[in-house]
């Protein structure tokens, strides 16, 4: 259990106690000759136990708690329409521990061990460049240079060292950080999601975060509070994110990029969008490229498994693929959107390992265009996967001896 929380049940549980033995004391009840004296025992009880809790935060890297502005928390239940249940509390932590707090987000929906299946698999696609470690640069991604974290284990906010409450643009980062956190709390994500509704769920509460943020800065601007310039921008950490692989950066910036556009675009068209767009999230990126409101689906129900059947199976979708074409043409920005859809797998039996990605596009000359890609980034790999064109289907594959 989080320190926090248990010790929010053992002083709740004290309280009661405590207001028994004053209940029992004022009305004469002498069951009990000495309560104040165990009242007074149950504080030191109390005492020690915020000790141990604060010993504990520190064994977990987290520091003194930041007590933010009542002001901030209105603003964003006002733009969003929801209240907390309840506030969400902040803390300072090492970088480590915003790493930590970023990658878990990862493992929280696919867990560990799915993640390092991901690794392997995308690896061995030449989605994701050799000796790569996935879940660890999707948390470097978002966290190298971030203001903060929200931590969806402990579901409280993380705050970095640098932490300034008087920089409008920390301040503003703390919104963003808050509306995320109360999204979340109102519309949890659902488990067993394929990583295109991951990523396009993602985009949908991270984008909407980002126009409260935005909107933020916007007033103060207009009030004149902020002058000129912008954030200090951390050369360090750009320089990091530049040199993460494709497929790292365009997912942890496809909420900025397009999941905000989307809503926004939503919003324009449709005064009606909220809350059903978070009740209902996009479950395929097609859709917020296509900038259609997403429909409810019915439950897939569960096929025959397959023989052997898959260590992984998933959905990369439109983003991911385009991430995939942007390896060899950073400039492609059309092709993706011909794919209808696709499927990953990861098989073992007792020989080898085998992954086939299976892609399915609108037409012949689509699939030809992403065959040619394909084919090109293949030959650049170590080991090259077979890149397989039939109709308008393209099929990567690669099988690798135990």
């Amino acid at each position: 259990m989080h320190p926090n929380t248990l010790l929010a049940y053992l002083i709740a549980g004290a309280s009661i106690v405590g207001a028994k033995f004053y209940v029992d004391h004022e009305s004469g009840n002498k069951q009990n000759s000495q309560p104040s004296e165990q009242v007074s025992l149950l504080k030191k009880e109390i005492e020690i136990l915020q000790a141990e809790n604060q010993t504990l935060k520190k064994i977990q890297g987290i520091g003194a708690e930041i007590v933010l502005p009542l002001e901030i928390y209105t603003y964003v239940e006002e733009n969003l329409g929801h209240e907390f249940f309840p506030h969400v509390k902040a803390f300072t932590v090492s970088e480590d521990k915003l790493s930590e707090a970023a990658v878990y987000r990862w493992i929280n929906q696919f867990s560990e061990e799915g993640m390092d299946k991901r690794n392997y698999a995308f690896q061995l696609l030449g989605l994701l460049p050799v000796n790569q470690n996935y879940p660890r640069q999707l948390a470097l991604a978002e966290s190298n240079g971030a203001i903060g974290i929200y931590d969806v284990s402990a579901k409280e906010l993380l705050l970095s060292e640098r932490y300034d409450p008087e920089n409008v643009f920390h301040q503003a980062s703390v919104i963003r950080l808050l509306s995320i956190a109360l999204l979340e709390q109102h519309y949890p994500a659902q488990k067993n999601l394929s990583d295109d509704a991951f990523i396009a769920r993602d985009a949908v509460i991270r984008g909407r975060a980002s126009m409260v943020s935005h909107r933020f800065q916007n007033n103060y601007a207009r009030s004149g509070h902020i002058k000129s310039g912008s954030d200090a921008e951390n050369a360090e950490a750009i320089e990091l994110f530049r040199s993460l692989p494709k497929i790292v950066q365009g997912i942890t910036t496809f909420p900025v990029k397009h999941g905000k556009g989307y809503v926004e675009q939503l919003t324009l068209d449709n005064d009606q969008v909220f809350p059903q767009l978070f009740k209902t999230p996009p479950h395929s990126t097609a859709q917020i490229f296509s900038n259609s409101m997403p429909q409810a689906t019915a439950t897939a129900e569960n096929s025959e498994p397959t023989e052997p059947a898959p260590l992984l199976k998933t959905t990369l979708g439109q983003a991911i693929t385009s991430f995939y074409i942007q390896r060899l043409k950073p400039d492609e920005h059309q092709l993706h959107t011909q794919l209808l859809n696709d499927e990953l797998t990861l098989t073992k039996t007792p020989e080898m390992f085998t992954t086939n990605w299976l892609t399915t596009w609108k037409d012949e000359a689509s699939a030809t265009a992403f065959h040619k890609l394909a084919t090109e980034i293949s030959s650049s790999m170590e080991i090259p996967c077979q890149a397989i064109l039939k109709a308008n289907s393209v099929t990567l594959t690669q099988s690798v001896t135990k």
